[in-house]
């Protein structure tokens, strides 16, 4: 028997009235790692802590990345080897066409041999800059790169929610499979239960359904239905819906127990 089909057995023992129980889950549960391995130098949150998407959460060695970007950054800024080579061409195409305008006046001073060296030299310092200018493009490019990598060195949370695990410390070394902390979702809610097959269709997409929570002070709140599921479980004979409960003040916690005013 599967987890599904006892939860819906616990629910459901005798009959259906027209309230029934449900369960407060989060709208996601994410175990934060890394995109690589390394060794935990900071982690800047605890288990209860409320952090925000996009929040920095834990951070890798960075000594080994920072020395390889400031190399990177001093490749990527000079330019003196275009900055020559340029240089070198203007001057090759200078003297080519010095003999280009002796030839054209039919000057004695021409000098066919000295010419063609020229227009030779012209040439190969073309490619000089070509060449200078593609090693230029490829530091701009592992410069990218190196930030690239150092940037994931930072783990930020990709939900807001609430910190409910940290599984490593400062000083202990993360393989990339693992994870530092798990953080869950709680704004809104997601409000699961179960209903018996012969009430299917009792509810749509968008109904708002009144939901009663038990903690230390009685709630009630309204909840807006997002699934119904289009399949009945033959062996409990029921199917399950979900409803989205908005909770931005974090005040109504996961698990709690709660039923649901159904029409009909």
């Amino acid at each position: 028997m599967t987890i599904k089909h006892i939860l819906a057995a616990c629910l459901f023992p005798v009959a259906v009235s027209a309230q029934t129980d449900c369960l407060v889950v989060p709208n996601d549960t994410v175990d934060v790692g890394a995109a690589v391995s390394g060794l935990v130098q900071a982690v800047t949150v605890d288990r209860g802590d409320r952090v925000d998407e996009g929040q920095a959460l834990f951070q890798l060695d960075d000594r080994s990345a920072q020395a390889r970007l400031a190399l990177a950054r001093l490749r990527a800024q000079n330019d003196q080897n275009v900055q020559a080579a340029r240089a070198r061409l203007d001057l090759a195409r200078t003297t080519a066409h010095r003999y280009e305008v002796l030839q054209q006046s039919q000057s004695a001073a021409f000098n066919d041999t000295l010419y063609q060296e020229a227009l030779a030299e012209a040439q190969v310092a073309a490619f000089s800059l070509r060449n200078a200018e593609l090693e230029y493009e490829a530091a701009q490019l592992e410069l990218a790169q190196i930030e690239g990598d150092l940037a994931l060195l930072t783990v930020v949370s990709p939900i807001s929610g609430i910190v409910t695990e940290r599984r490593l410390s400062v000083g202990e070394y993360l393989d990339q499979r693992e994870a530092v902390l798990t953080v869950v979702g709680l704004d809104p809610l997601y409000i699961e239960g179960f209903l018996p097959s012969d009430q299917f269709g009792s509810l749509a997409m968008g109904d708002q359904i009144a939901v009663t929570l038990d903690l230390s002070t009685r709630l009630e709140r309204l909840a807006t239905v997002s699934v119904v599921d289009q399949m009945i479980d033959p062996a409990s004979r029921t199917f399950g819906f979900r409803l989205v409960l908005d909770n931005p003040g974090l005040e109504i916690p996961t698990g709690a127990p709660c039923a649901l005013d159904l029409p009909g």
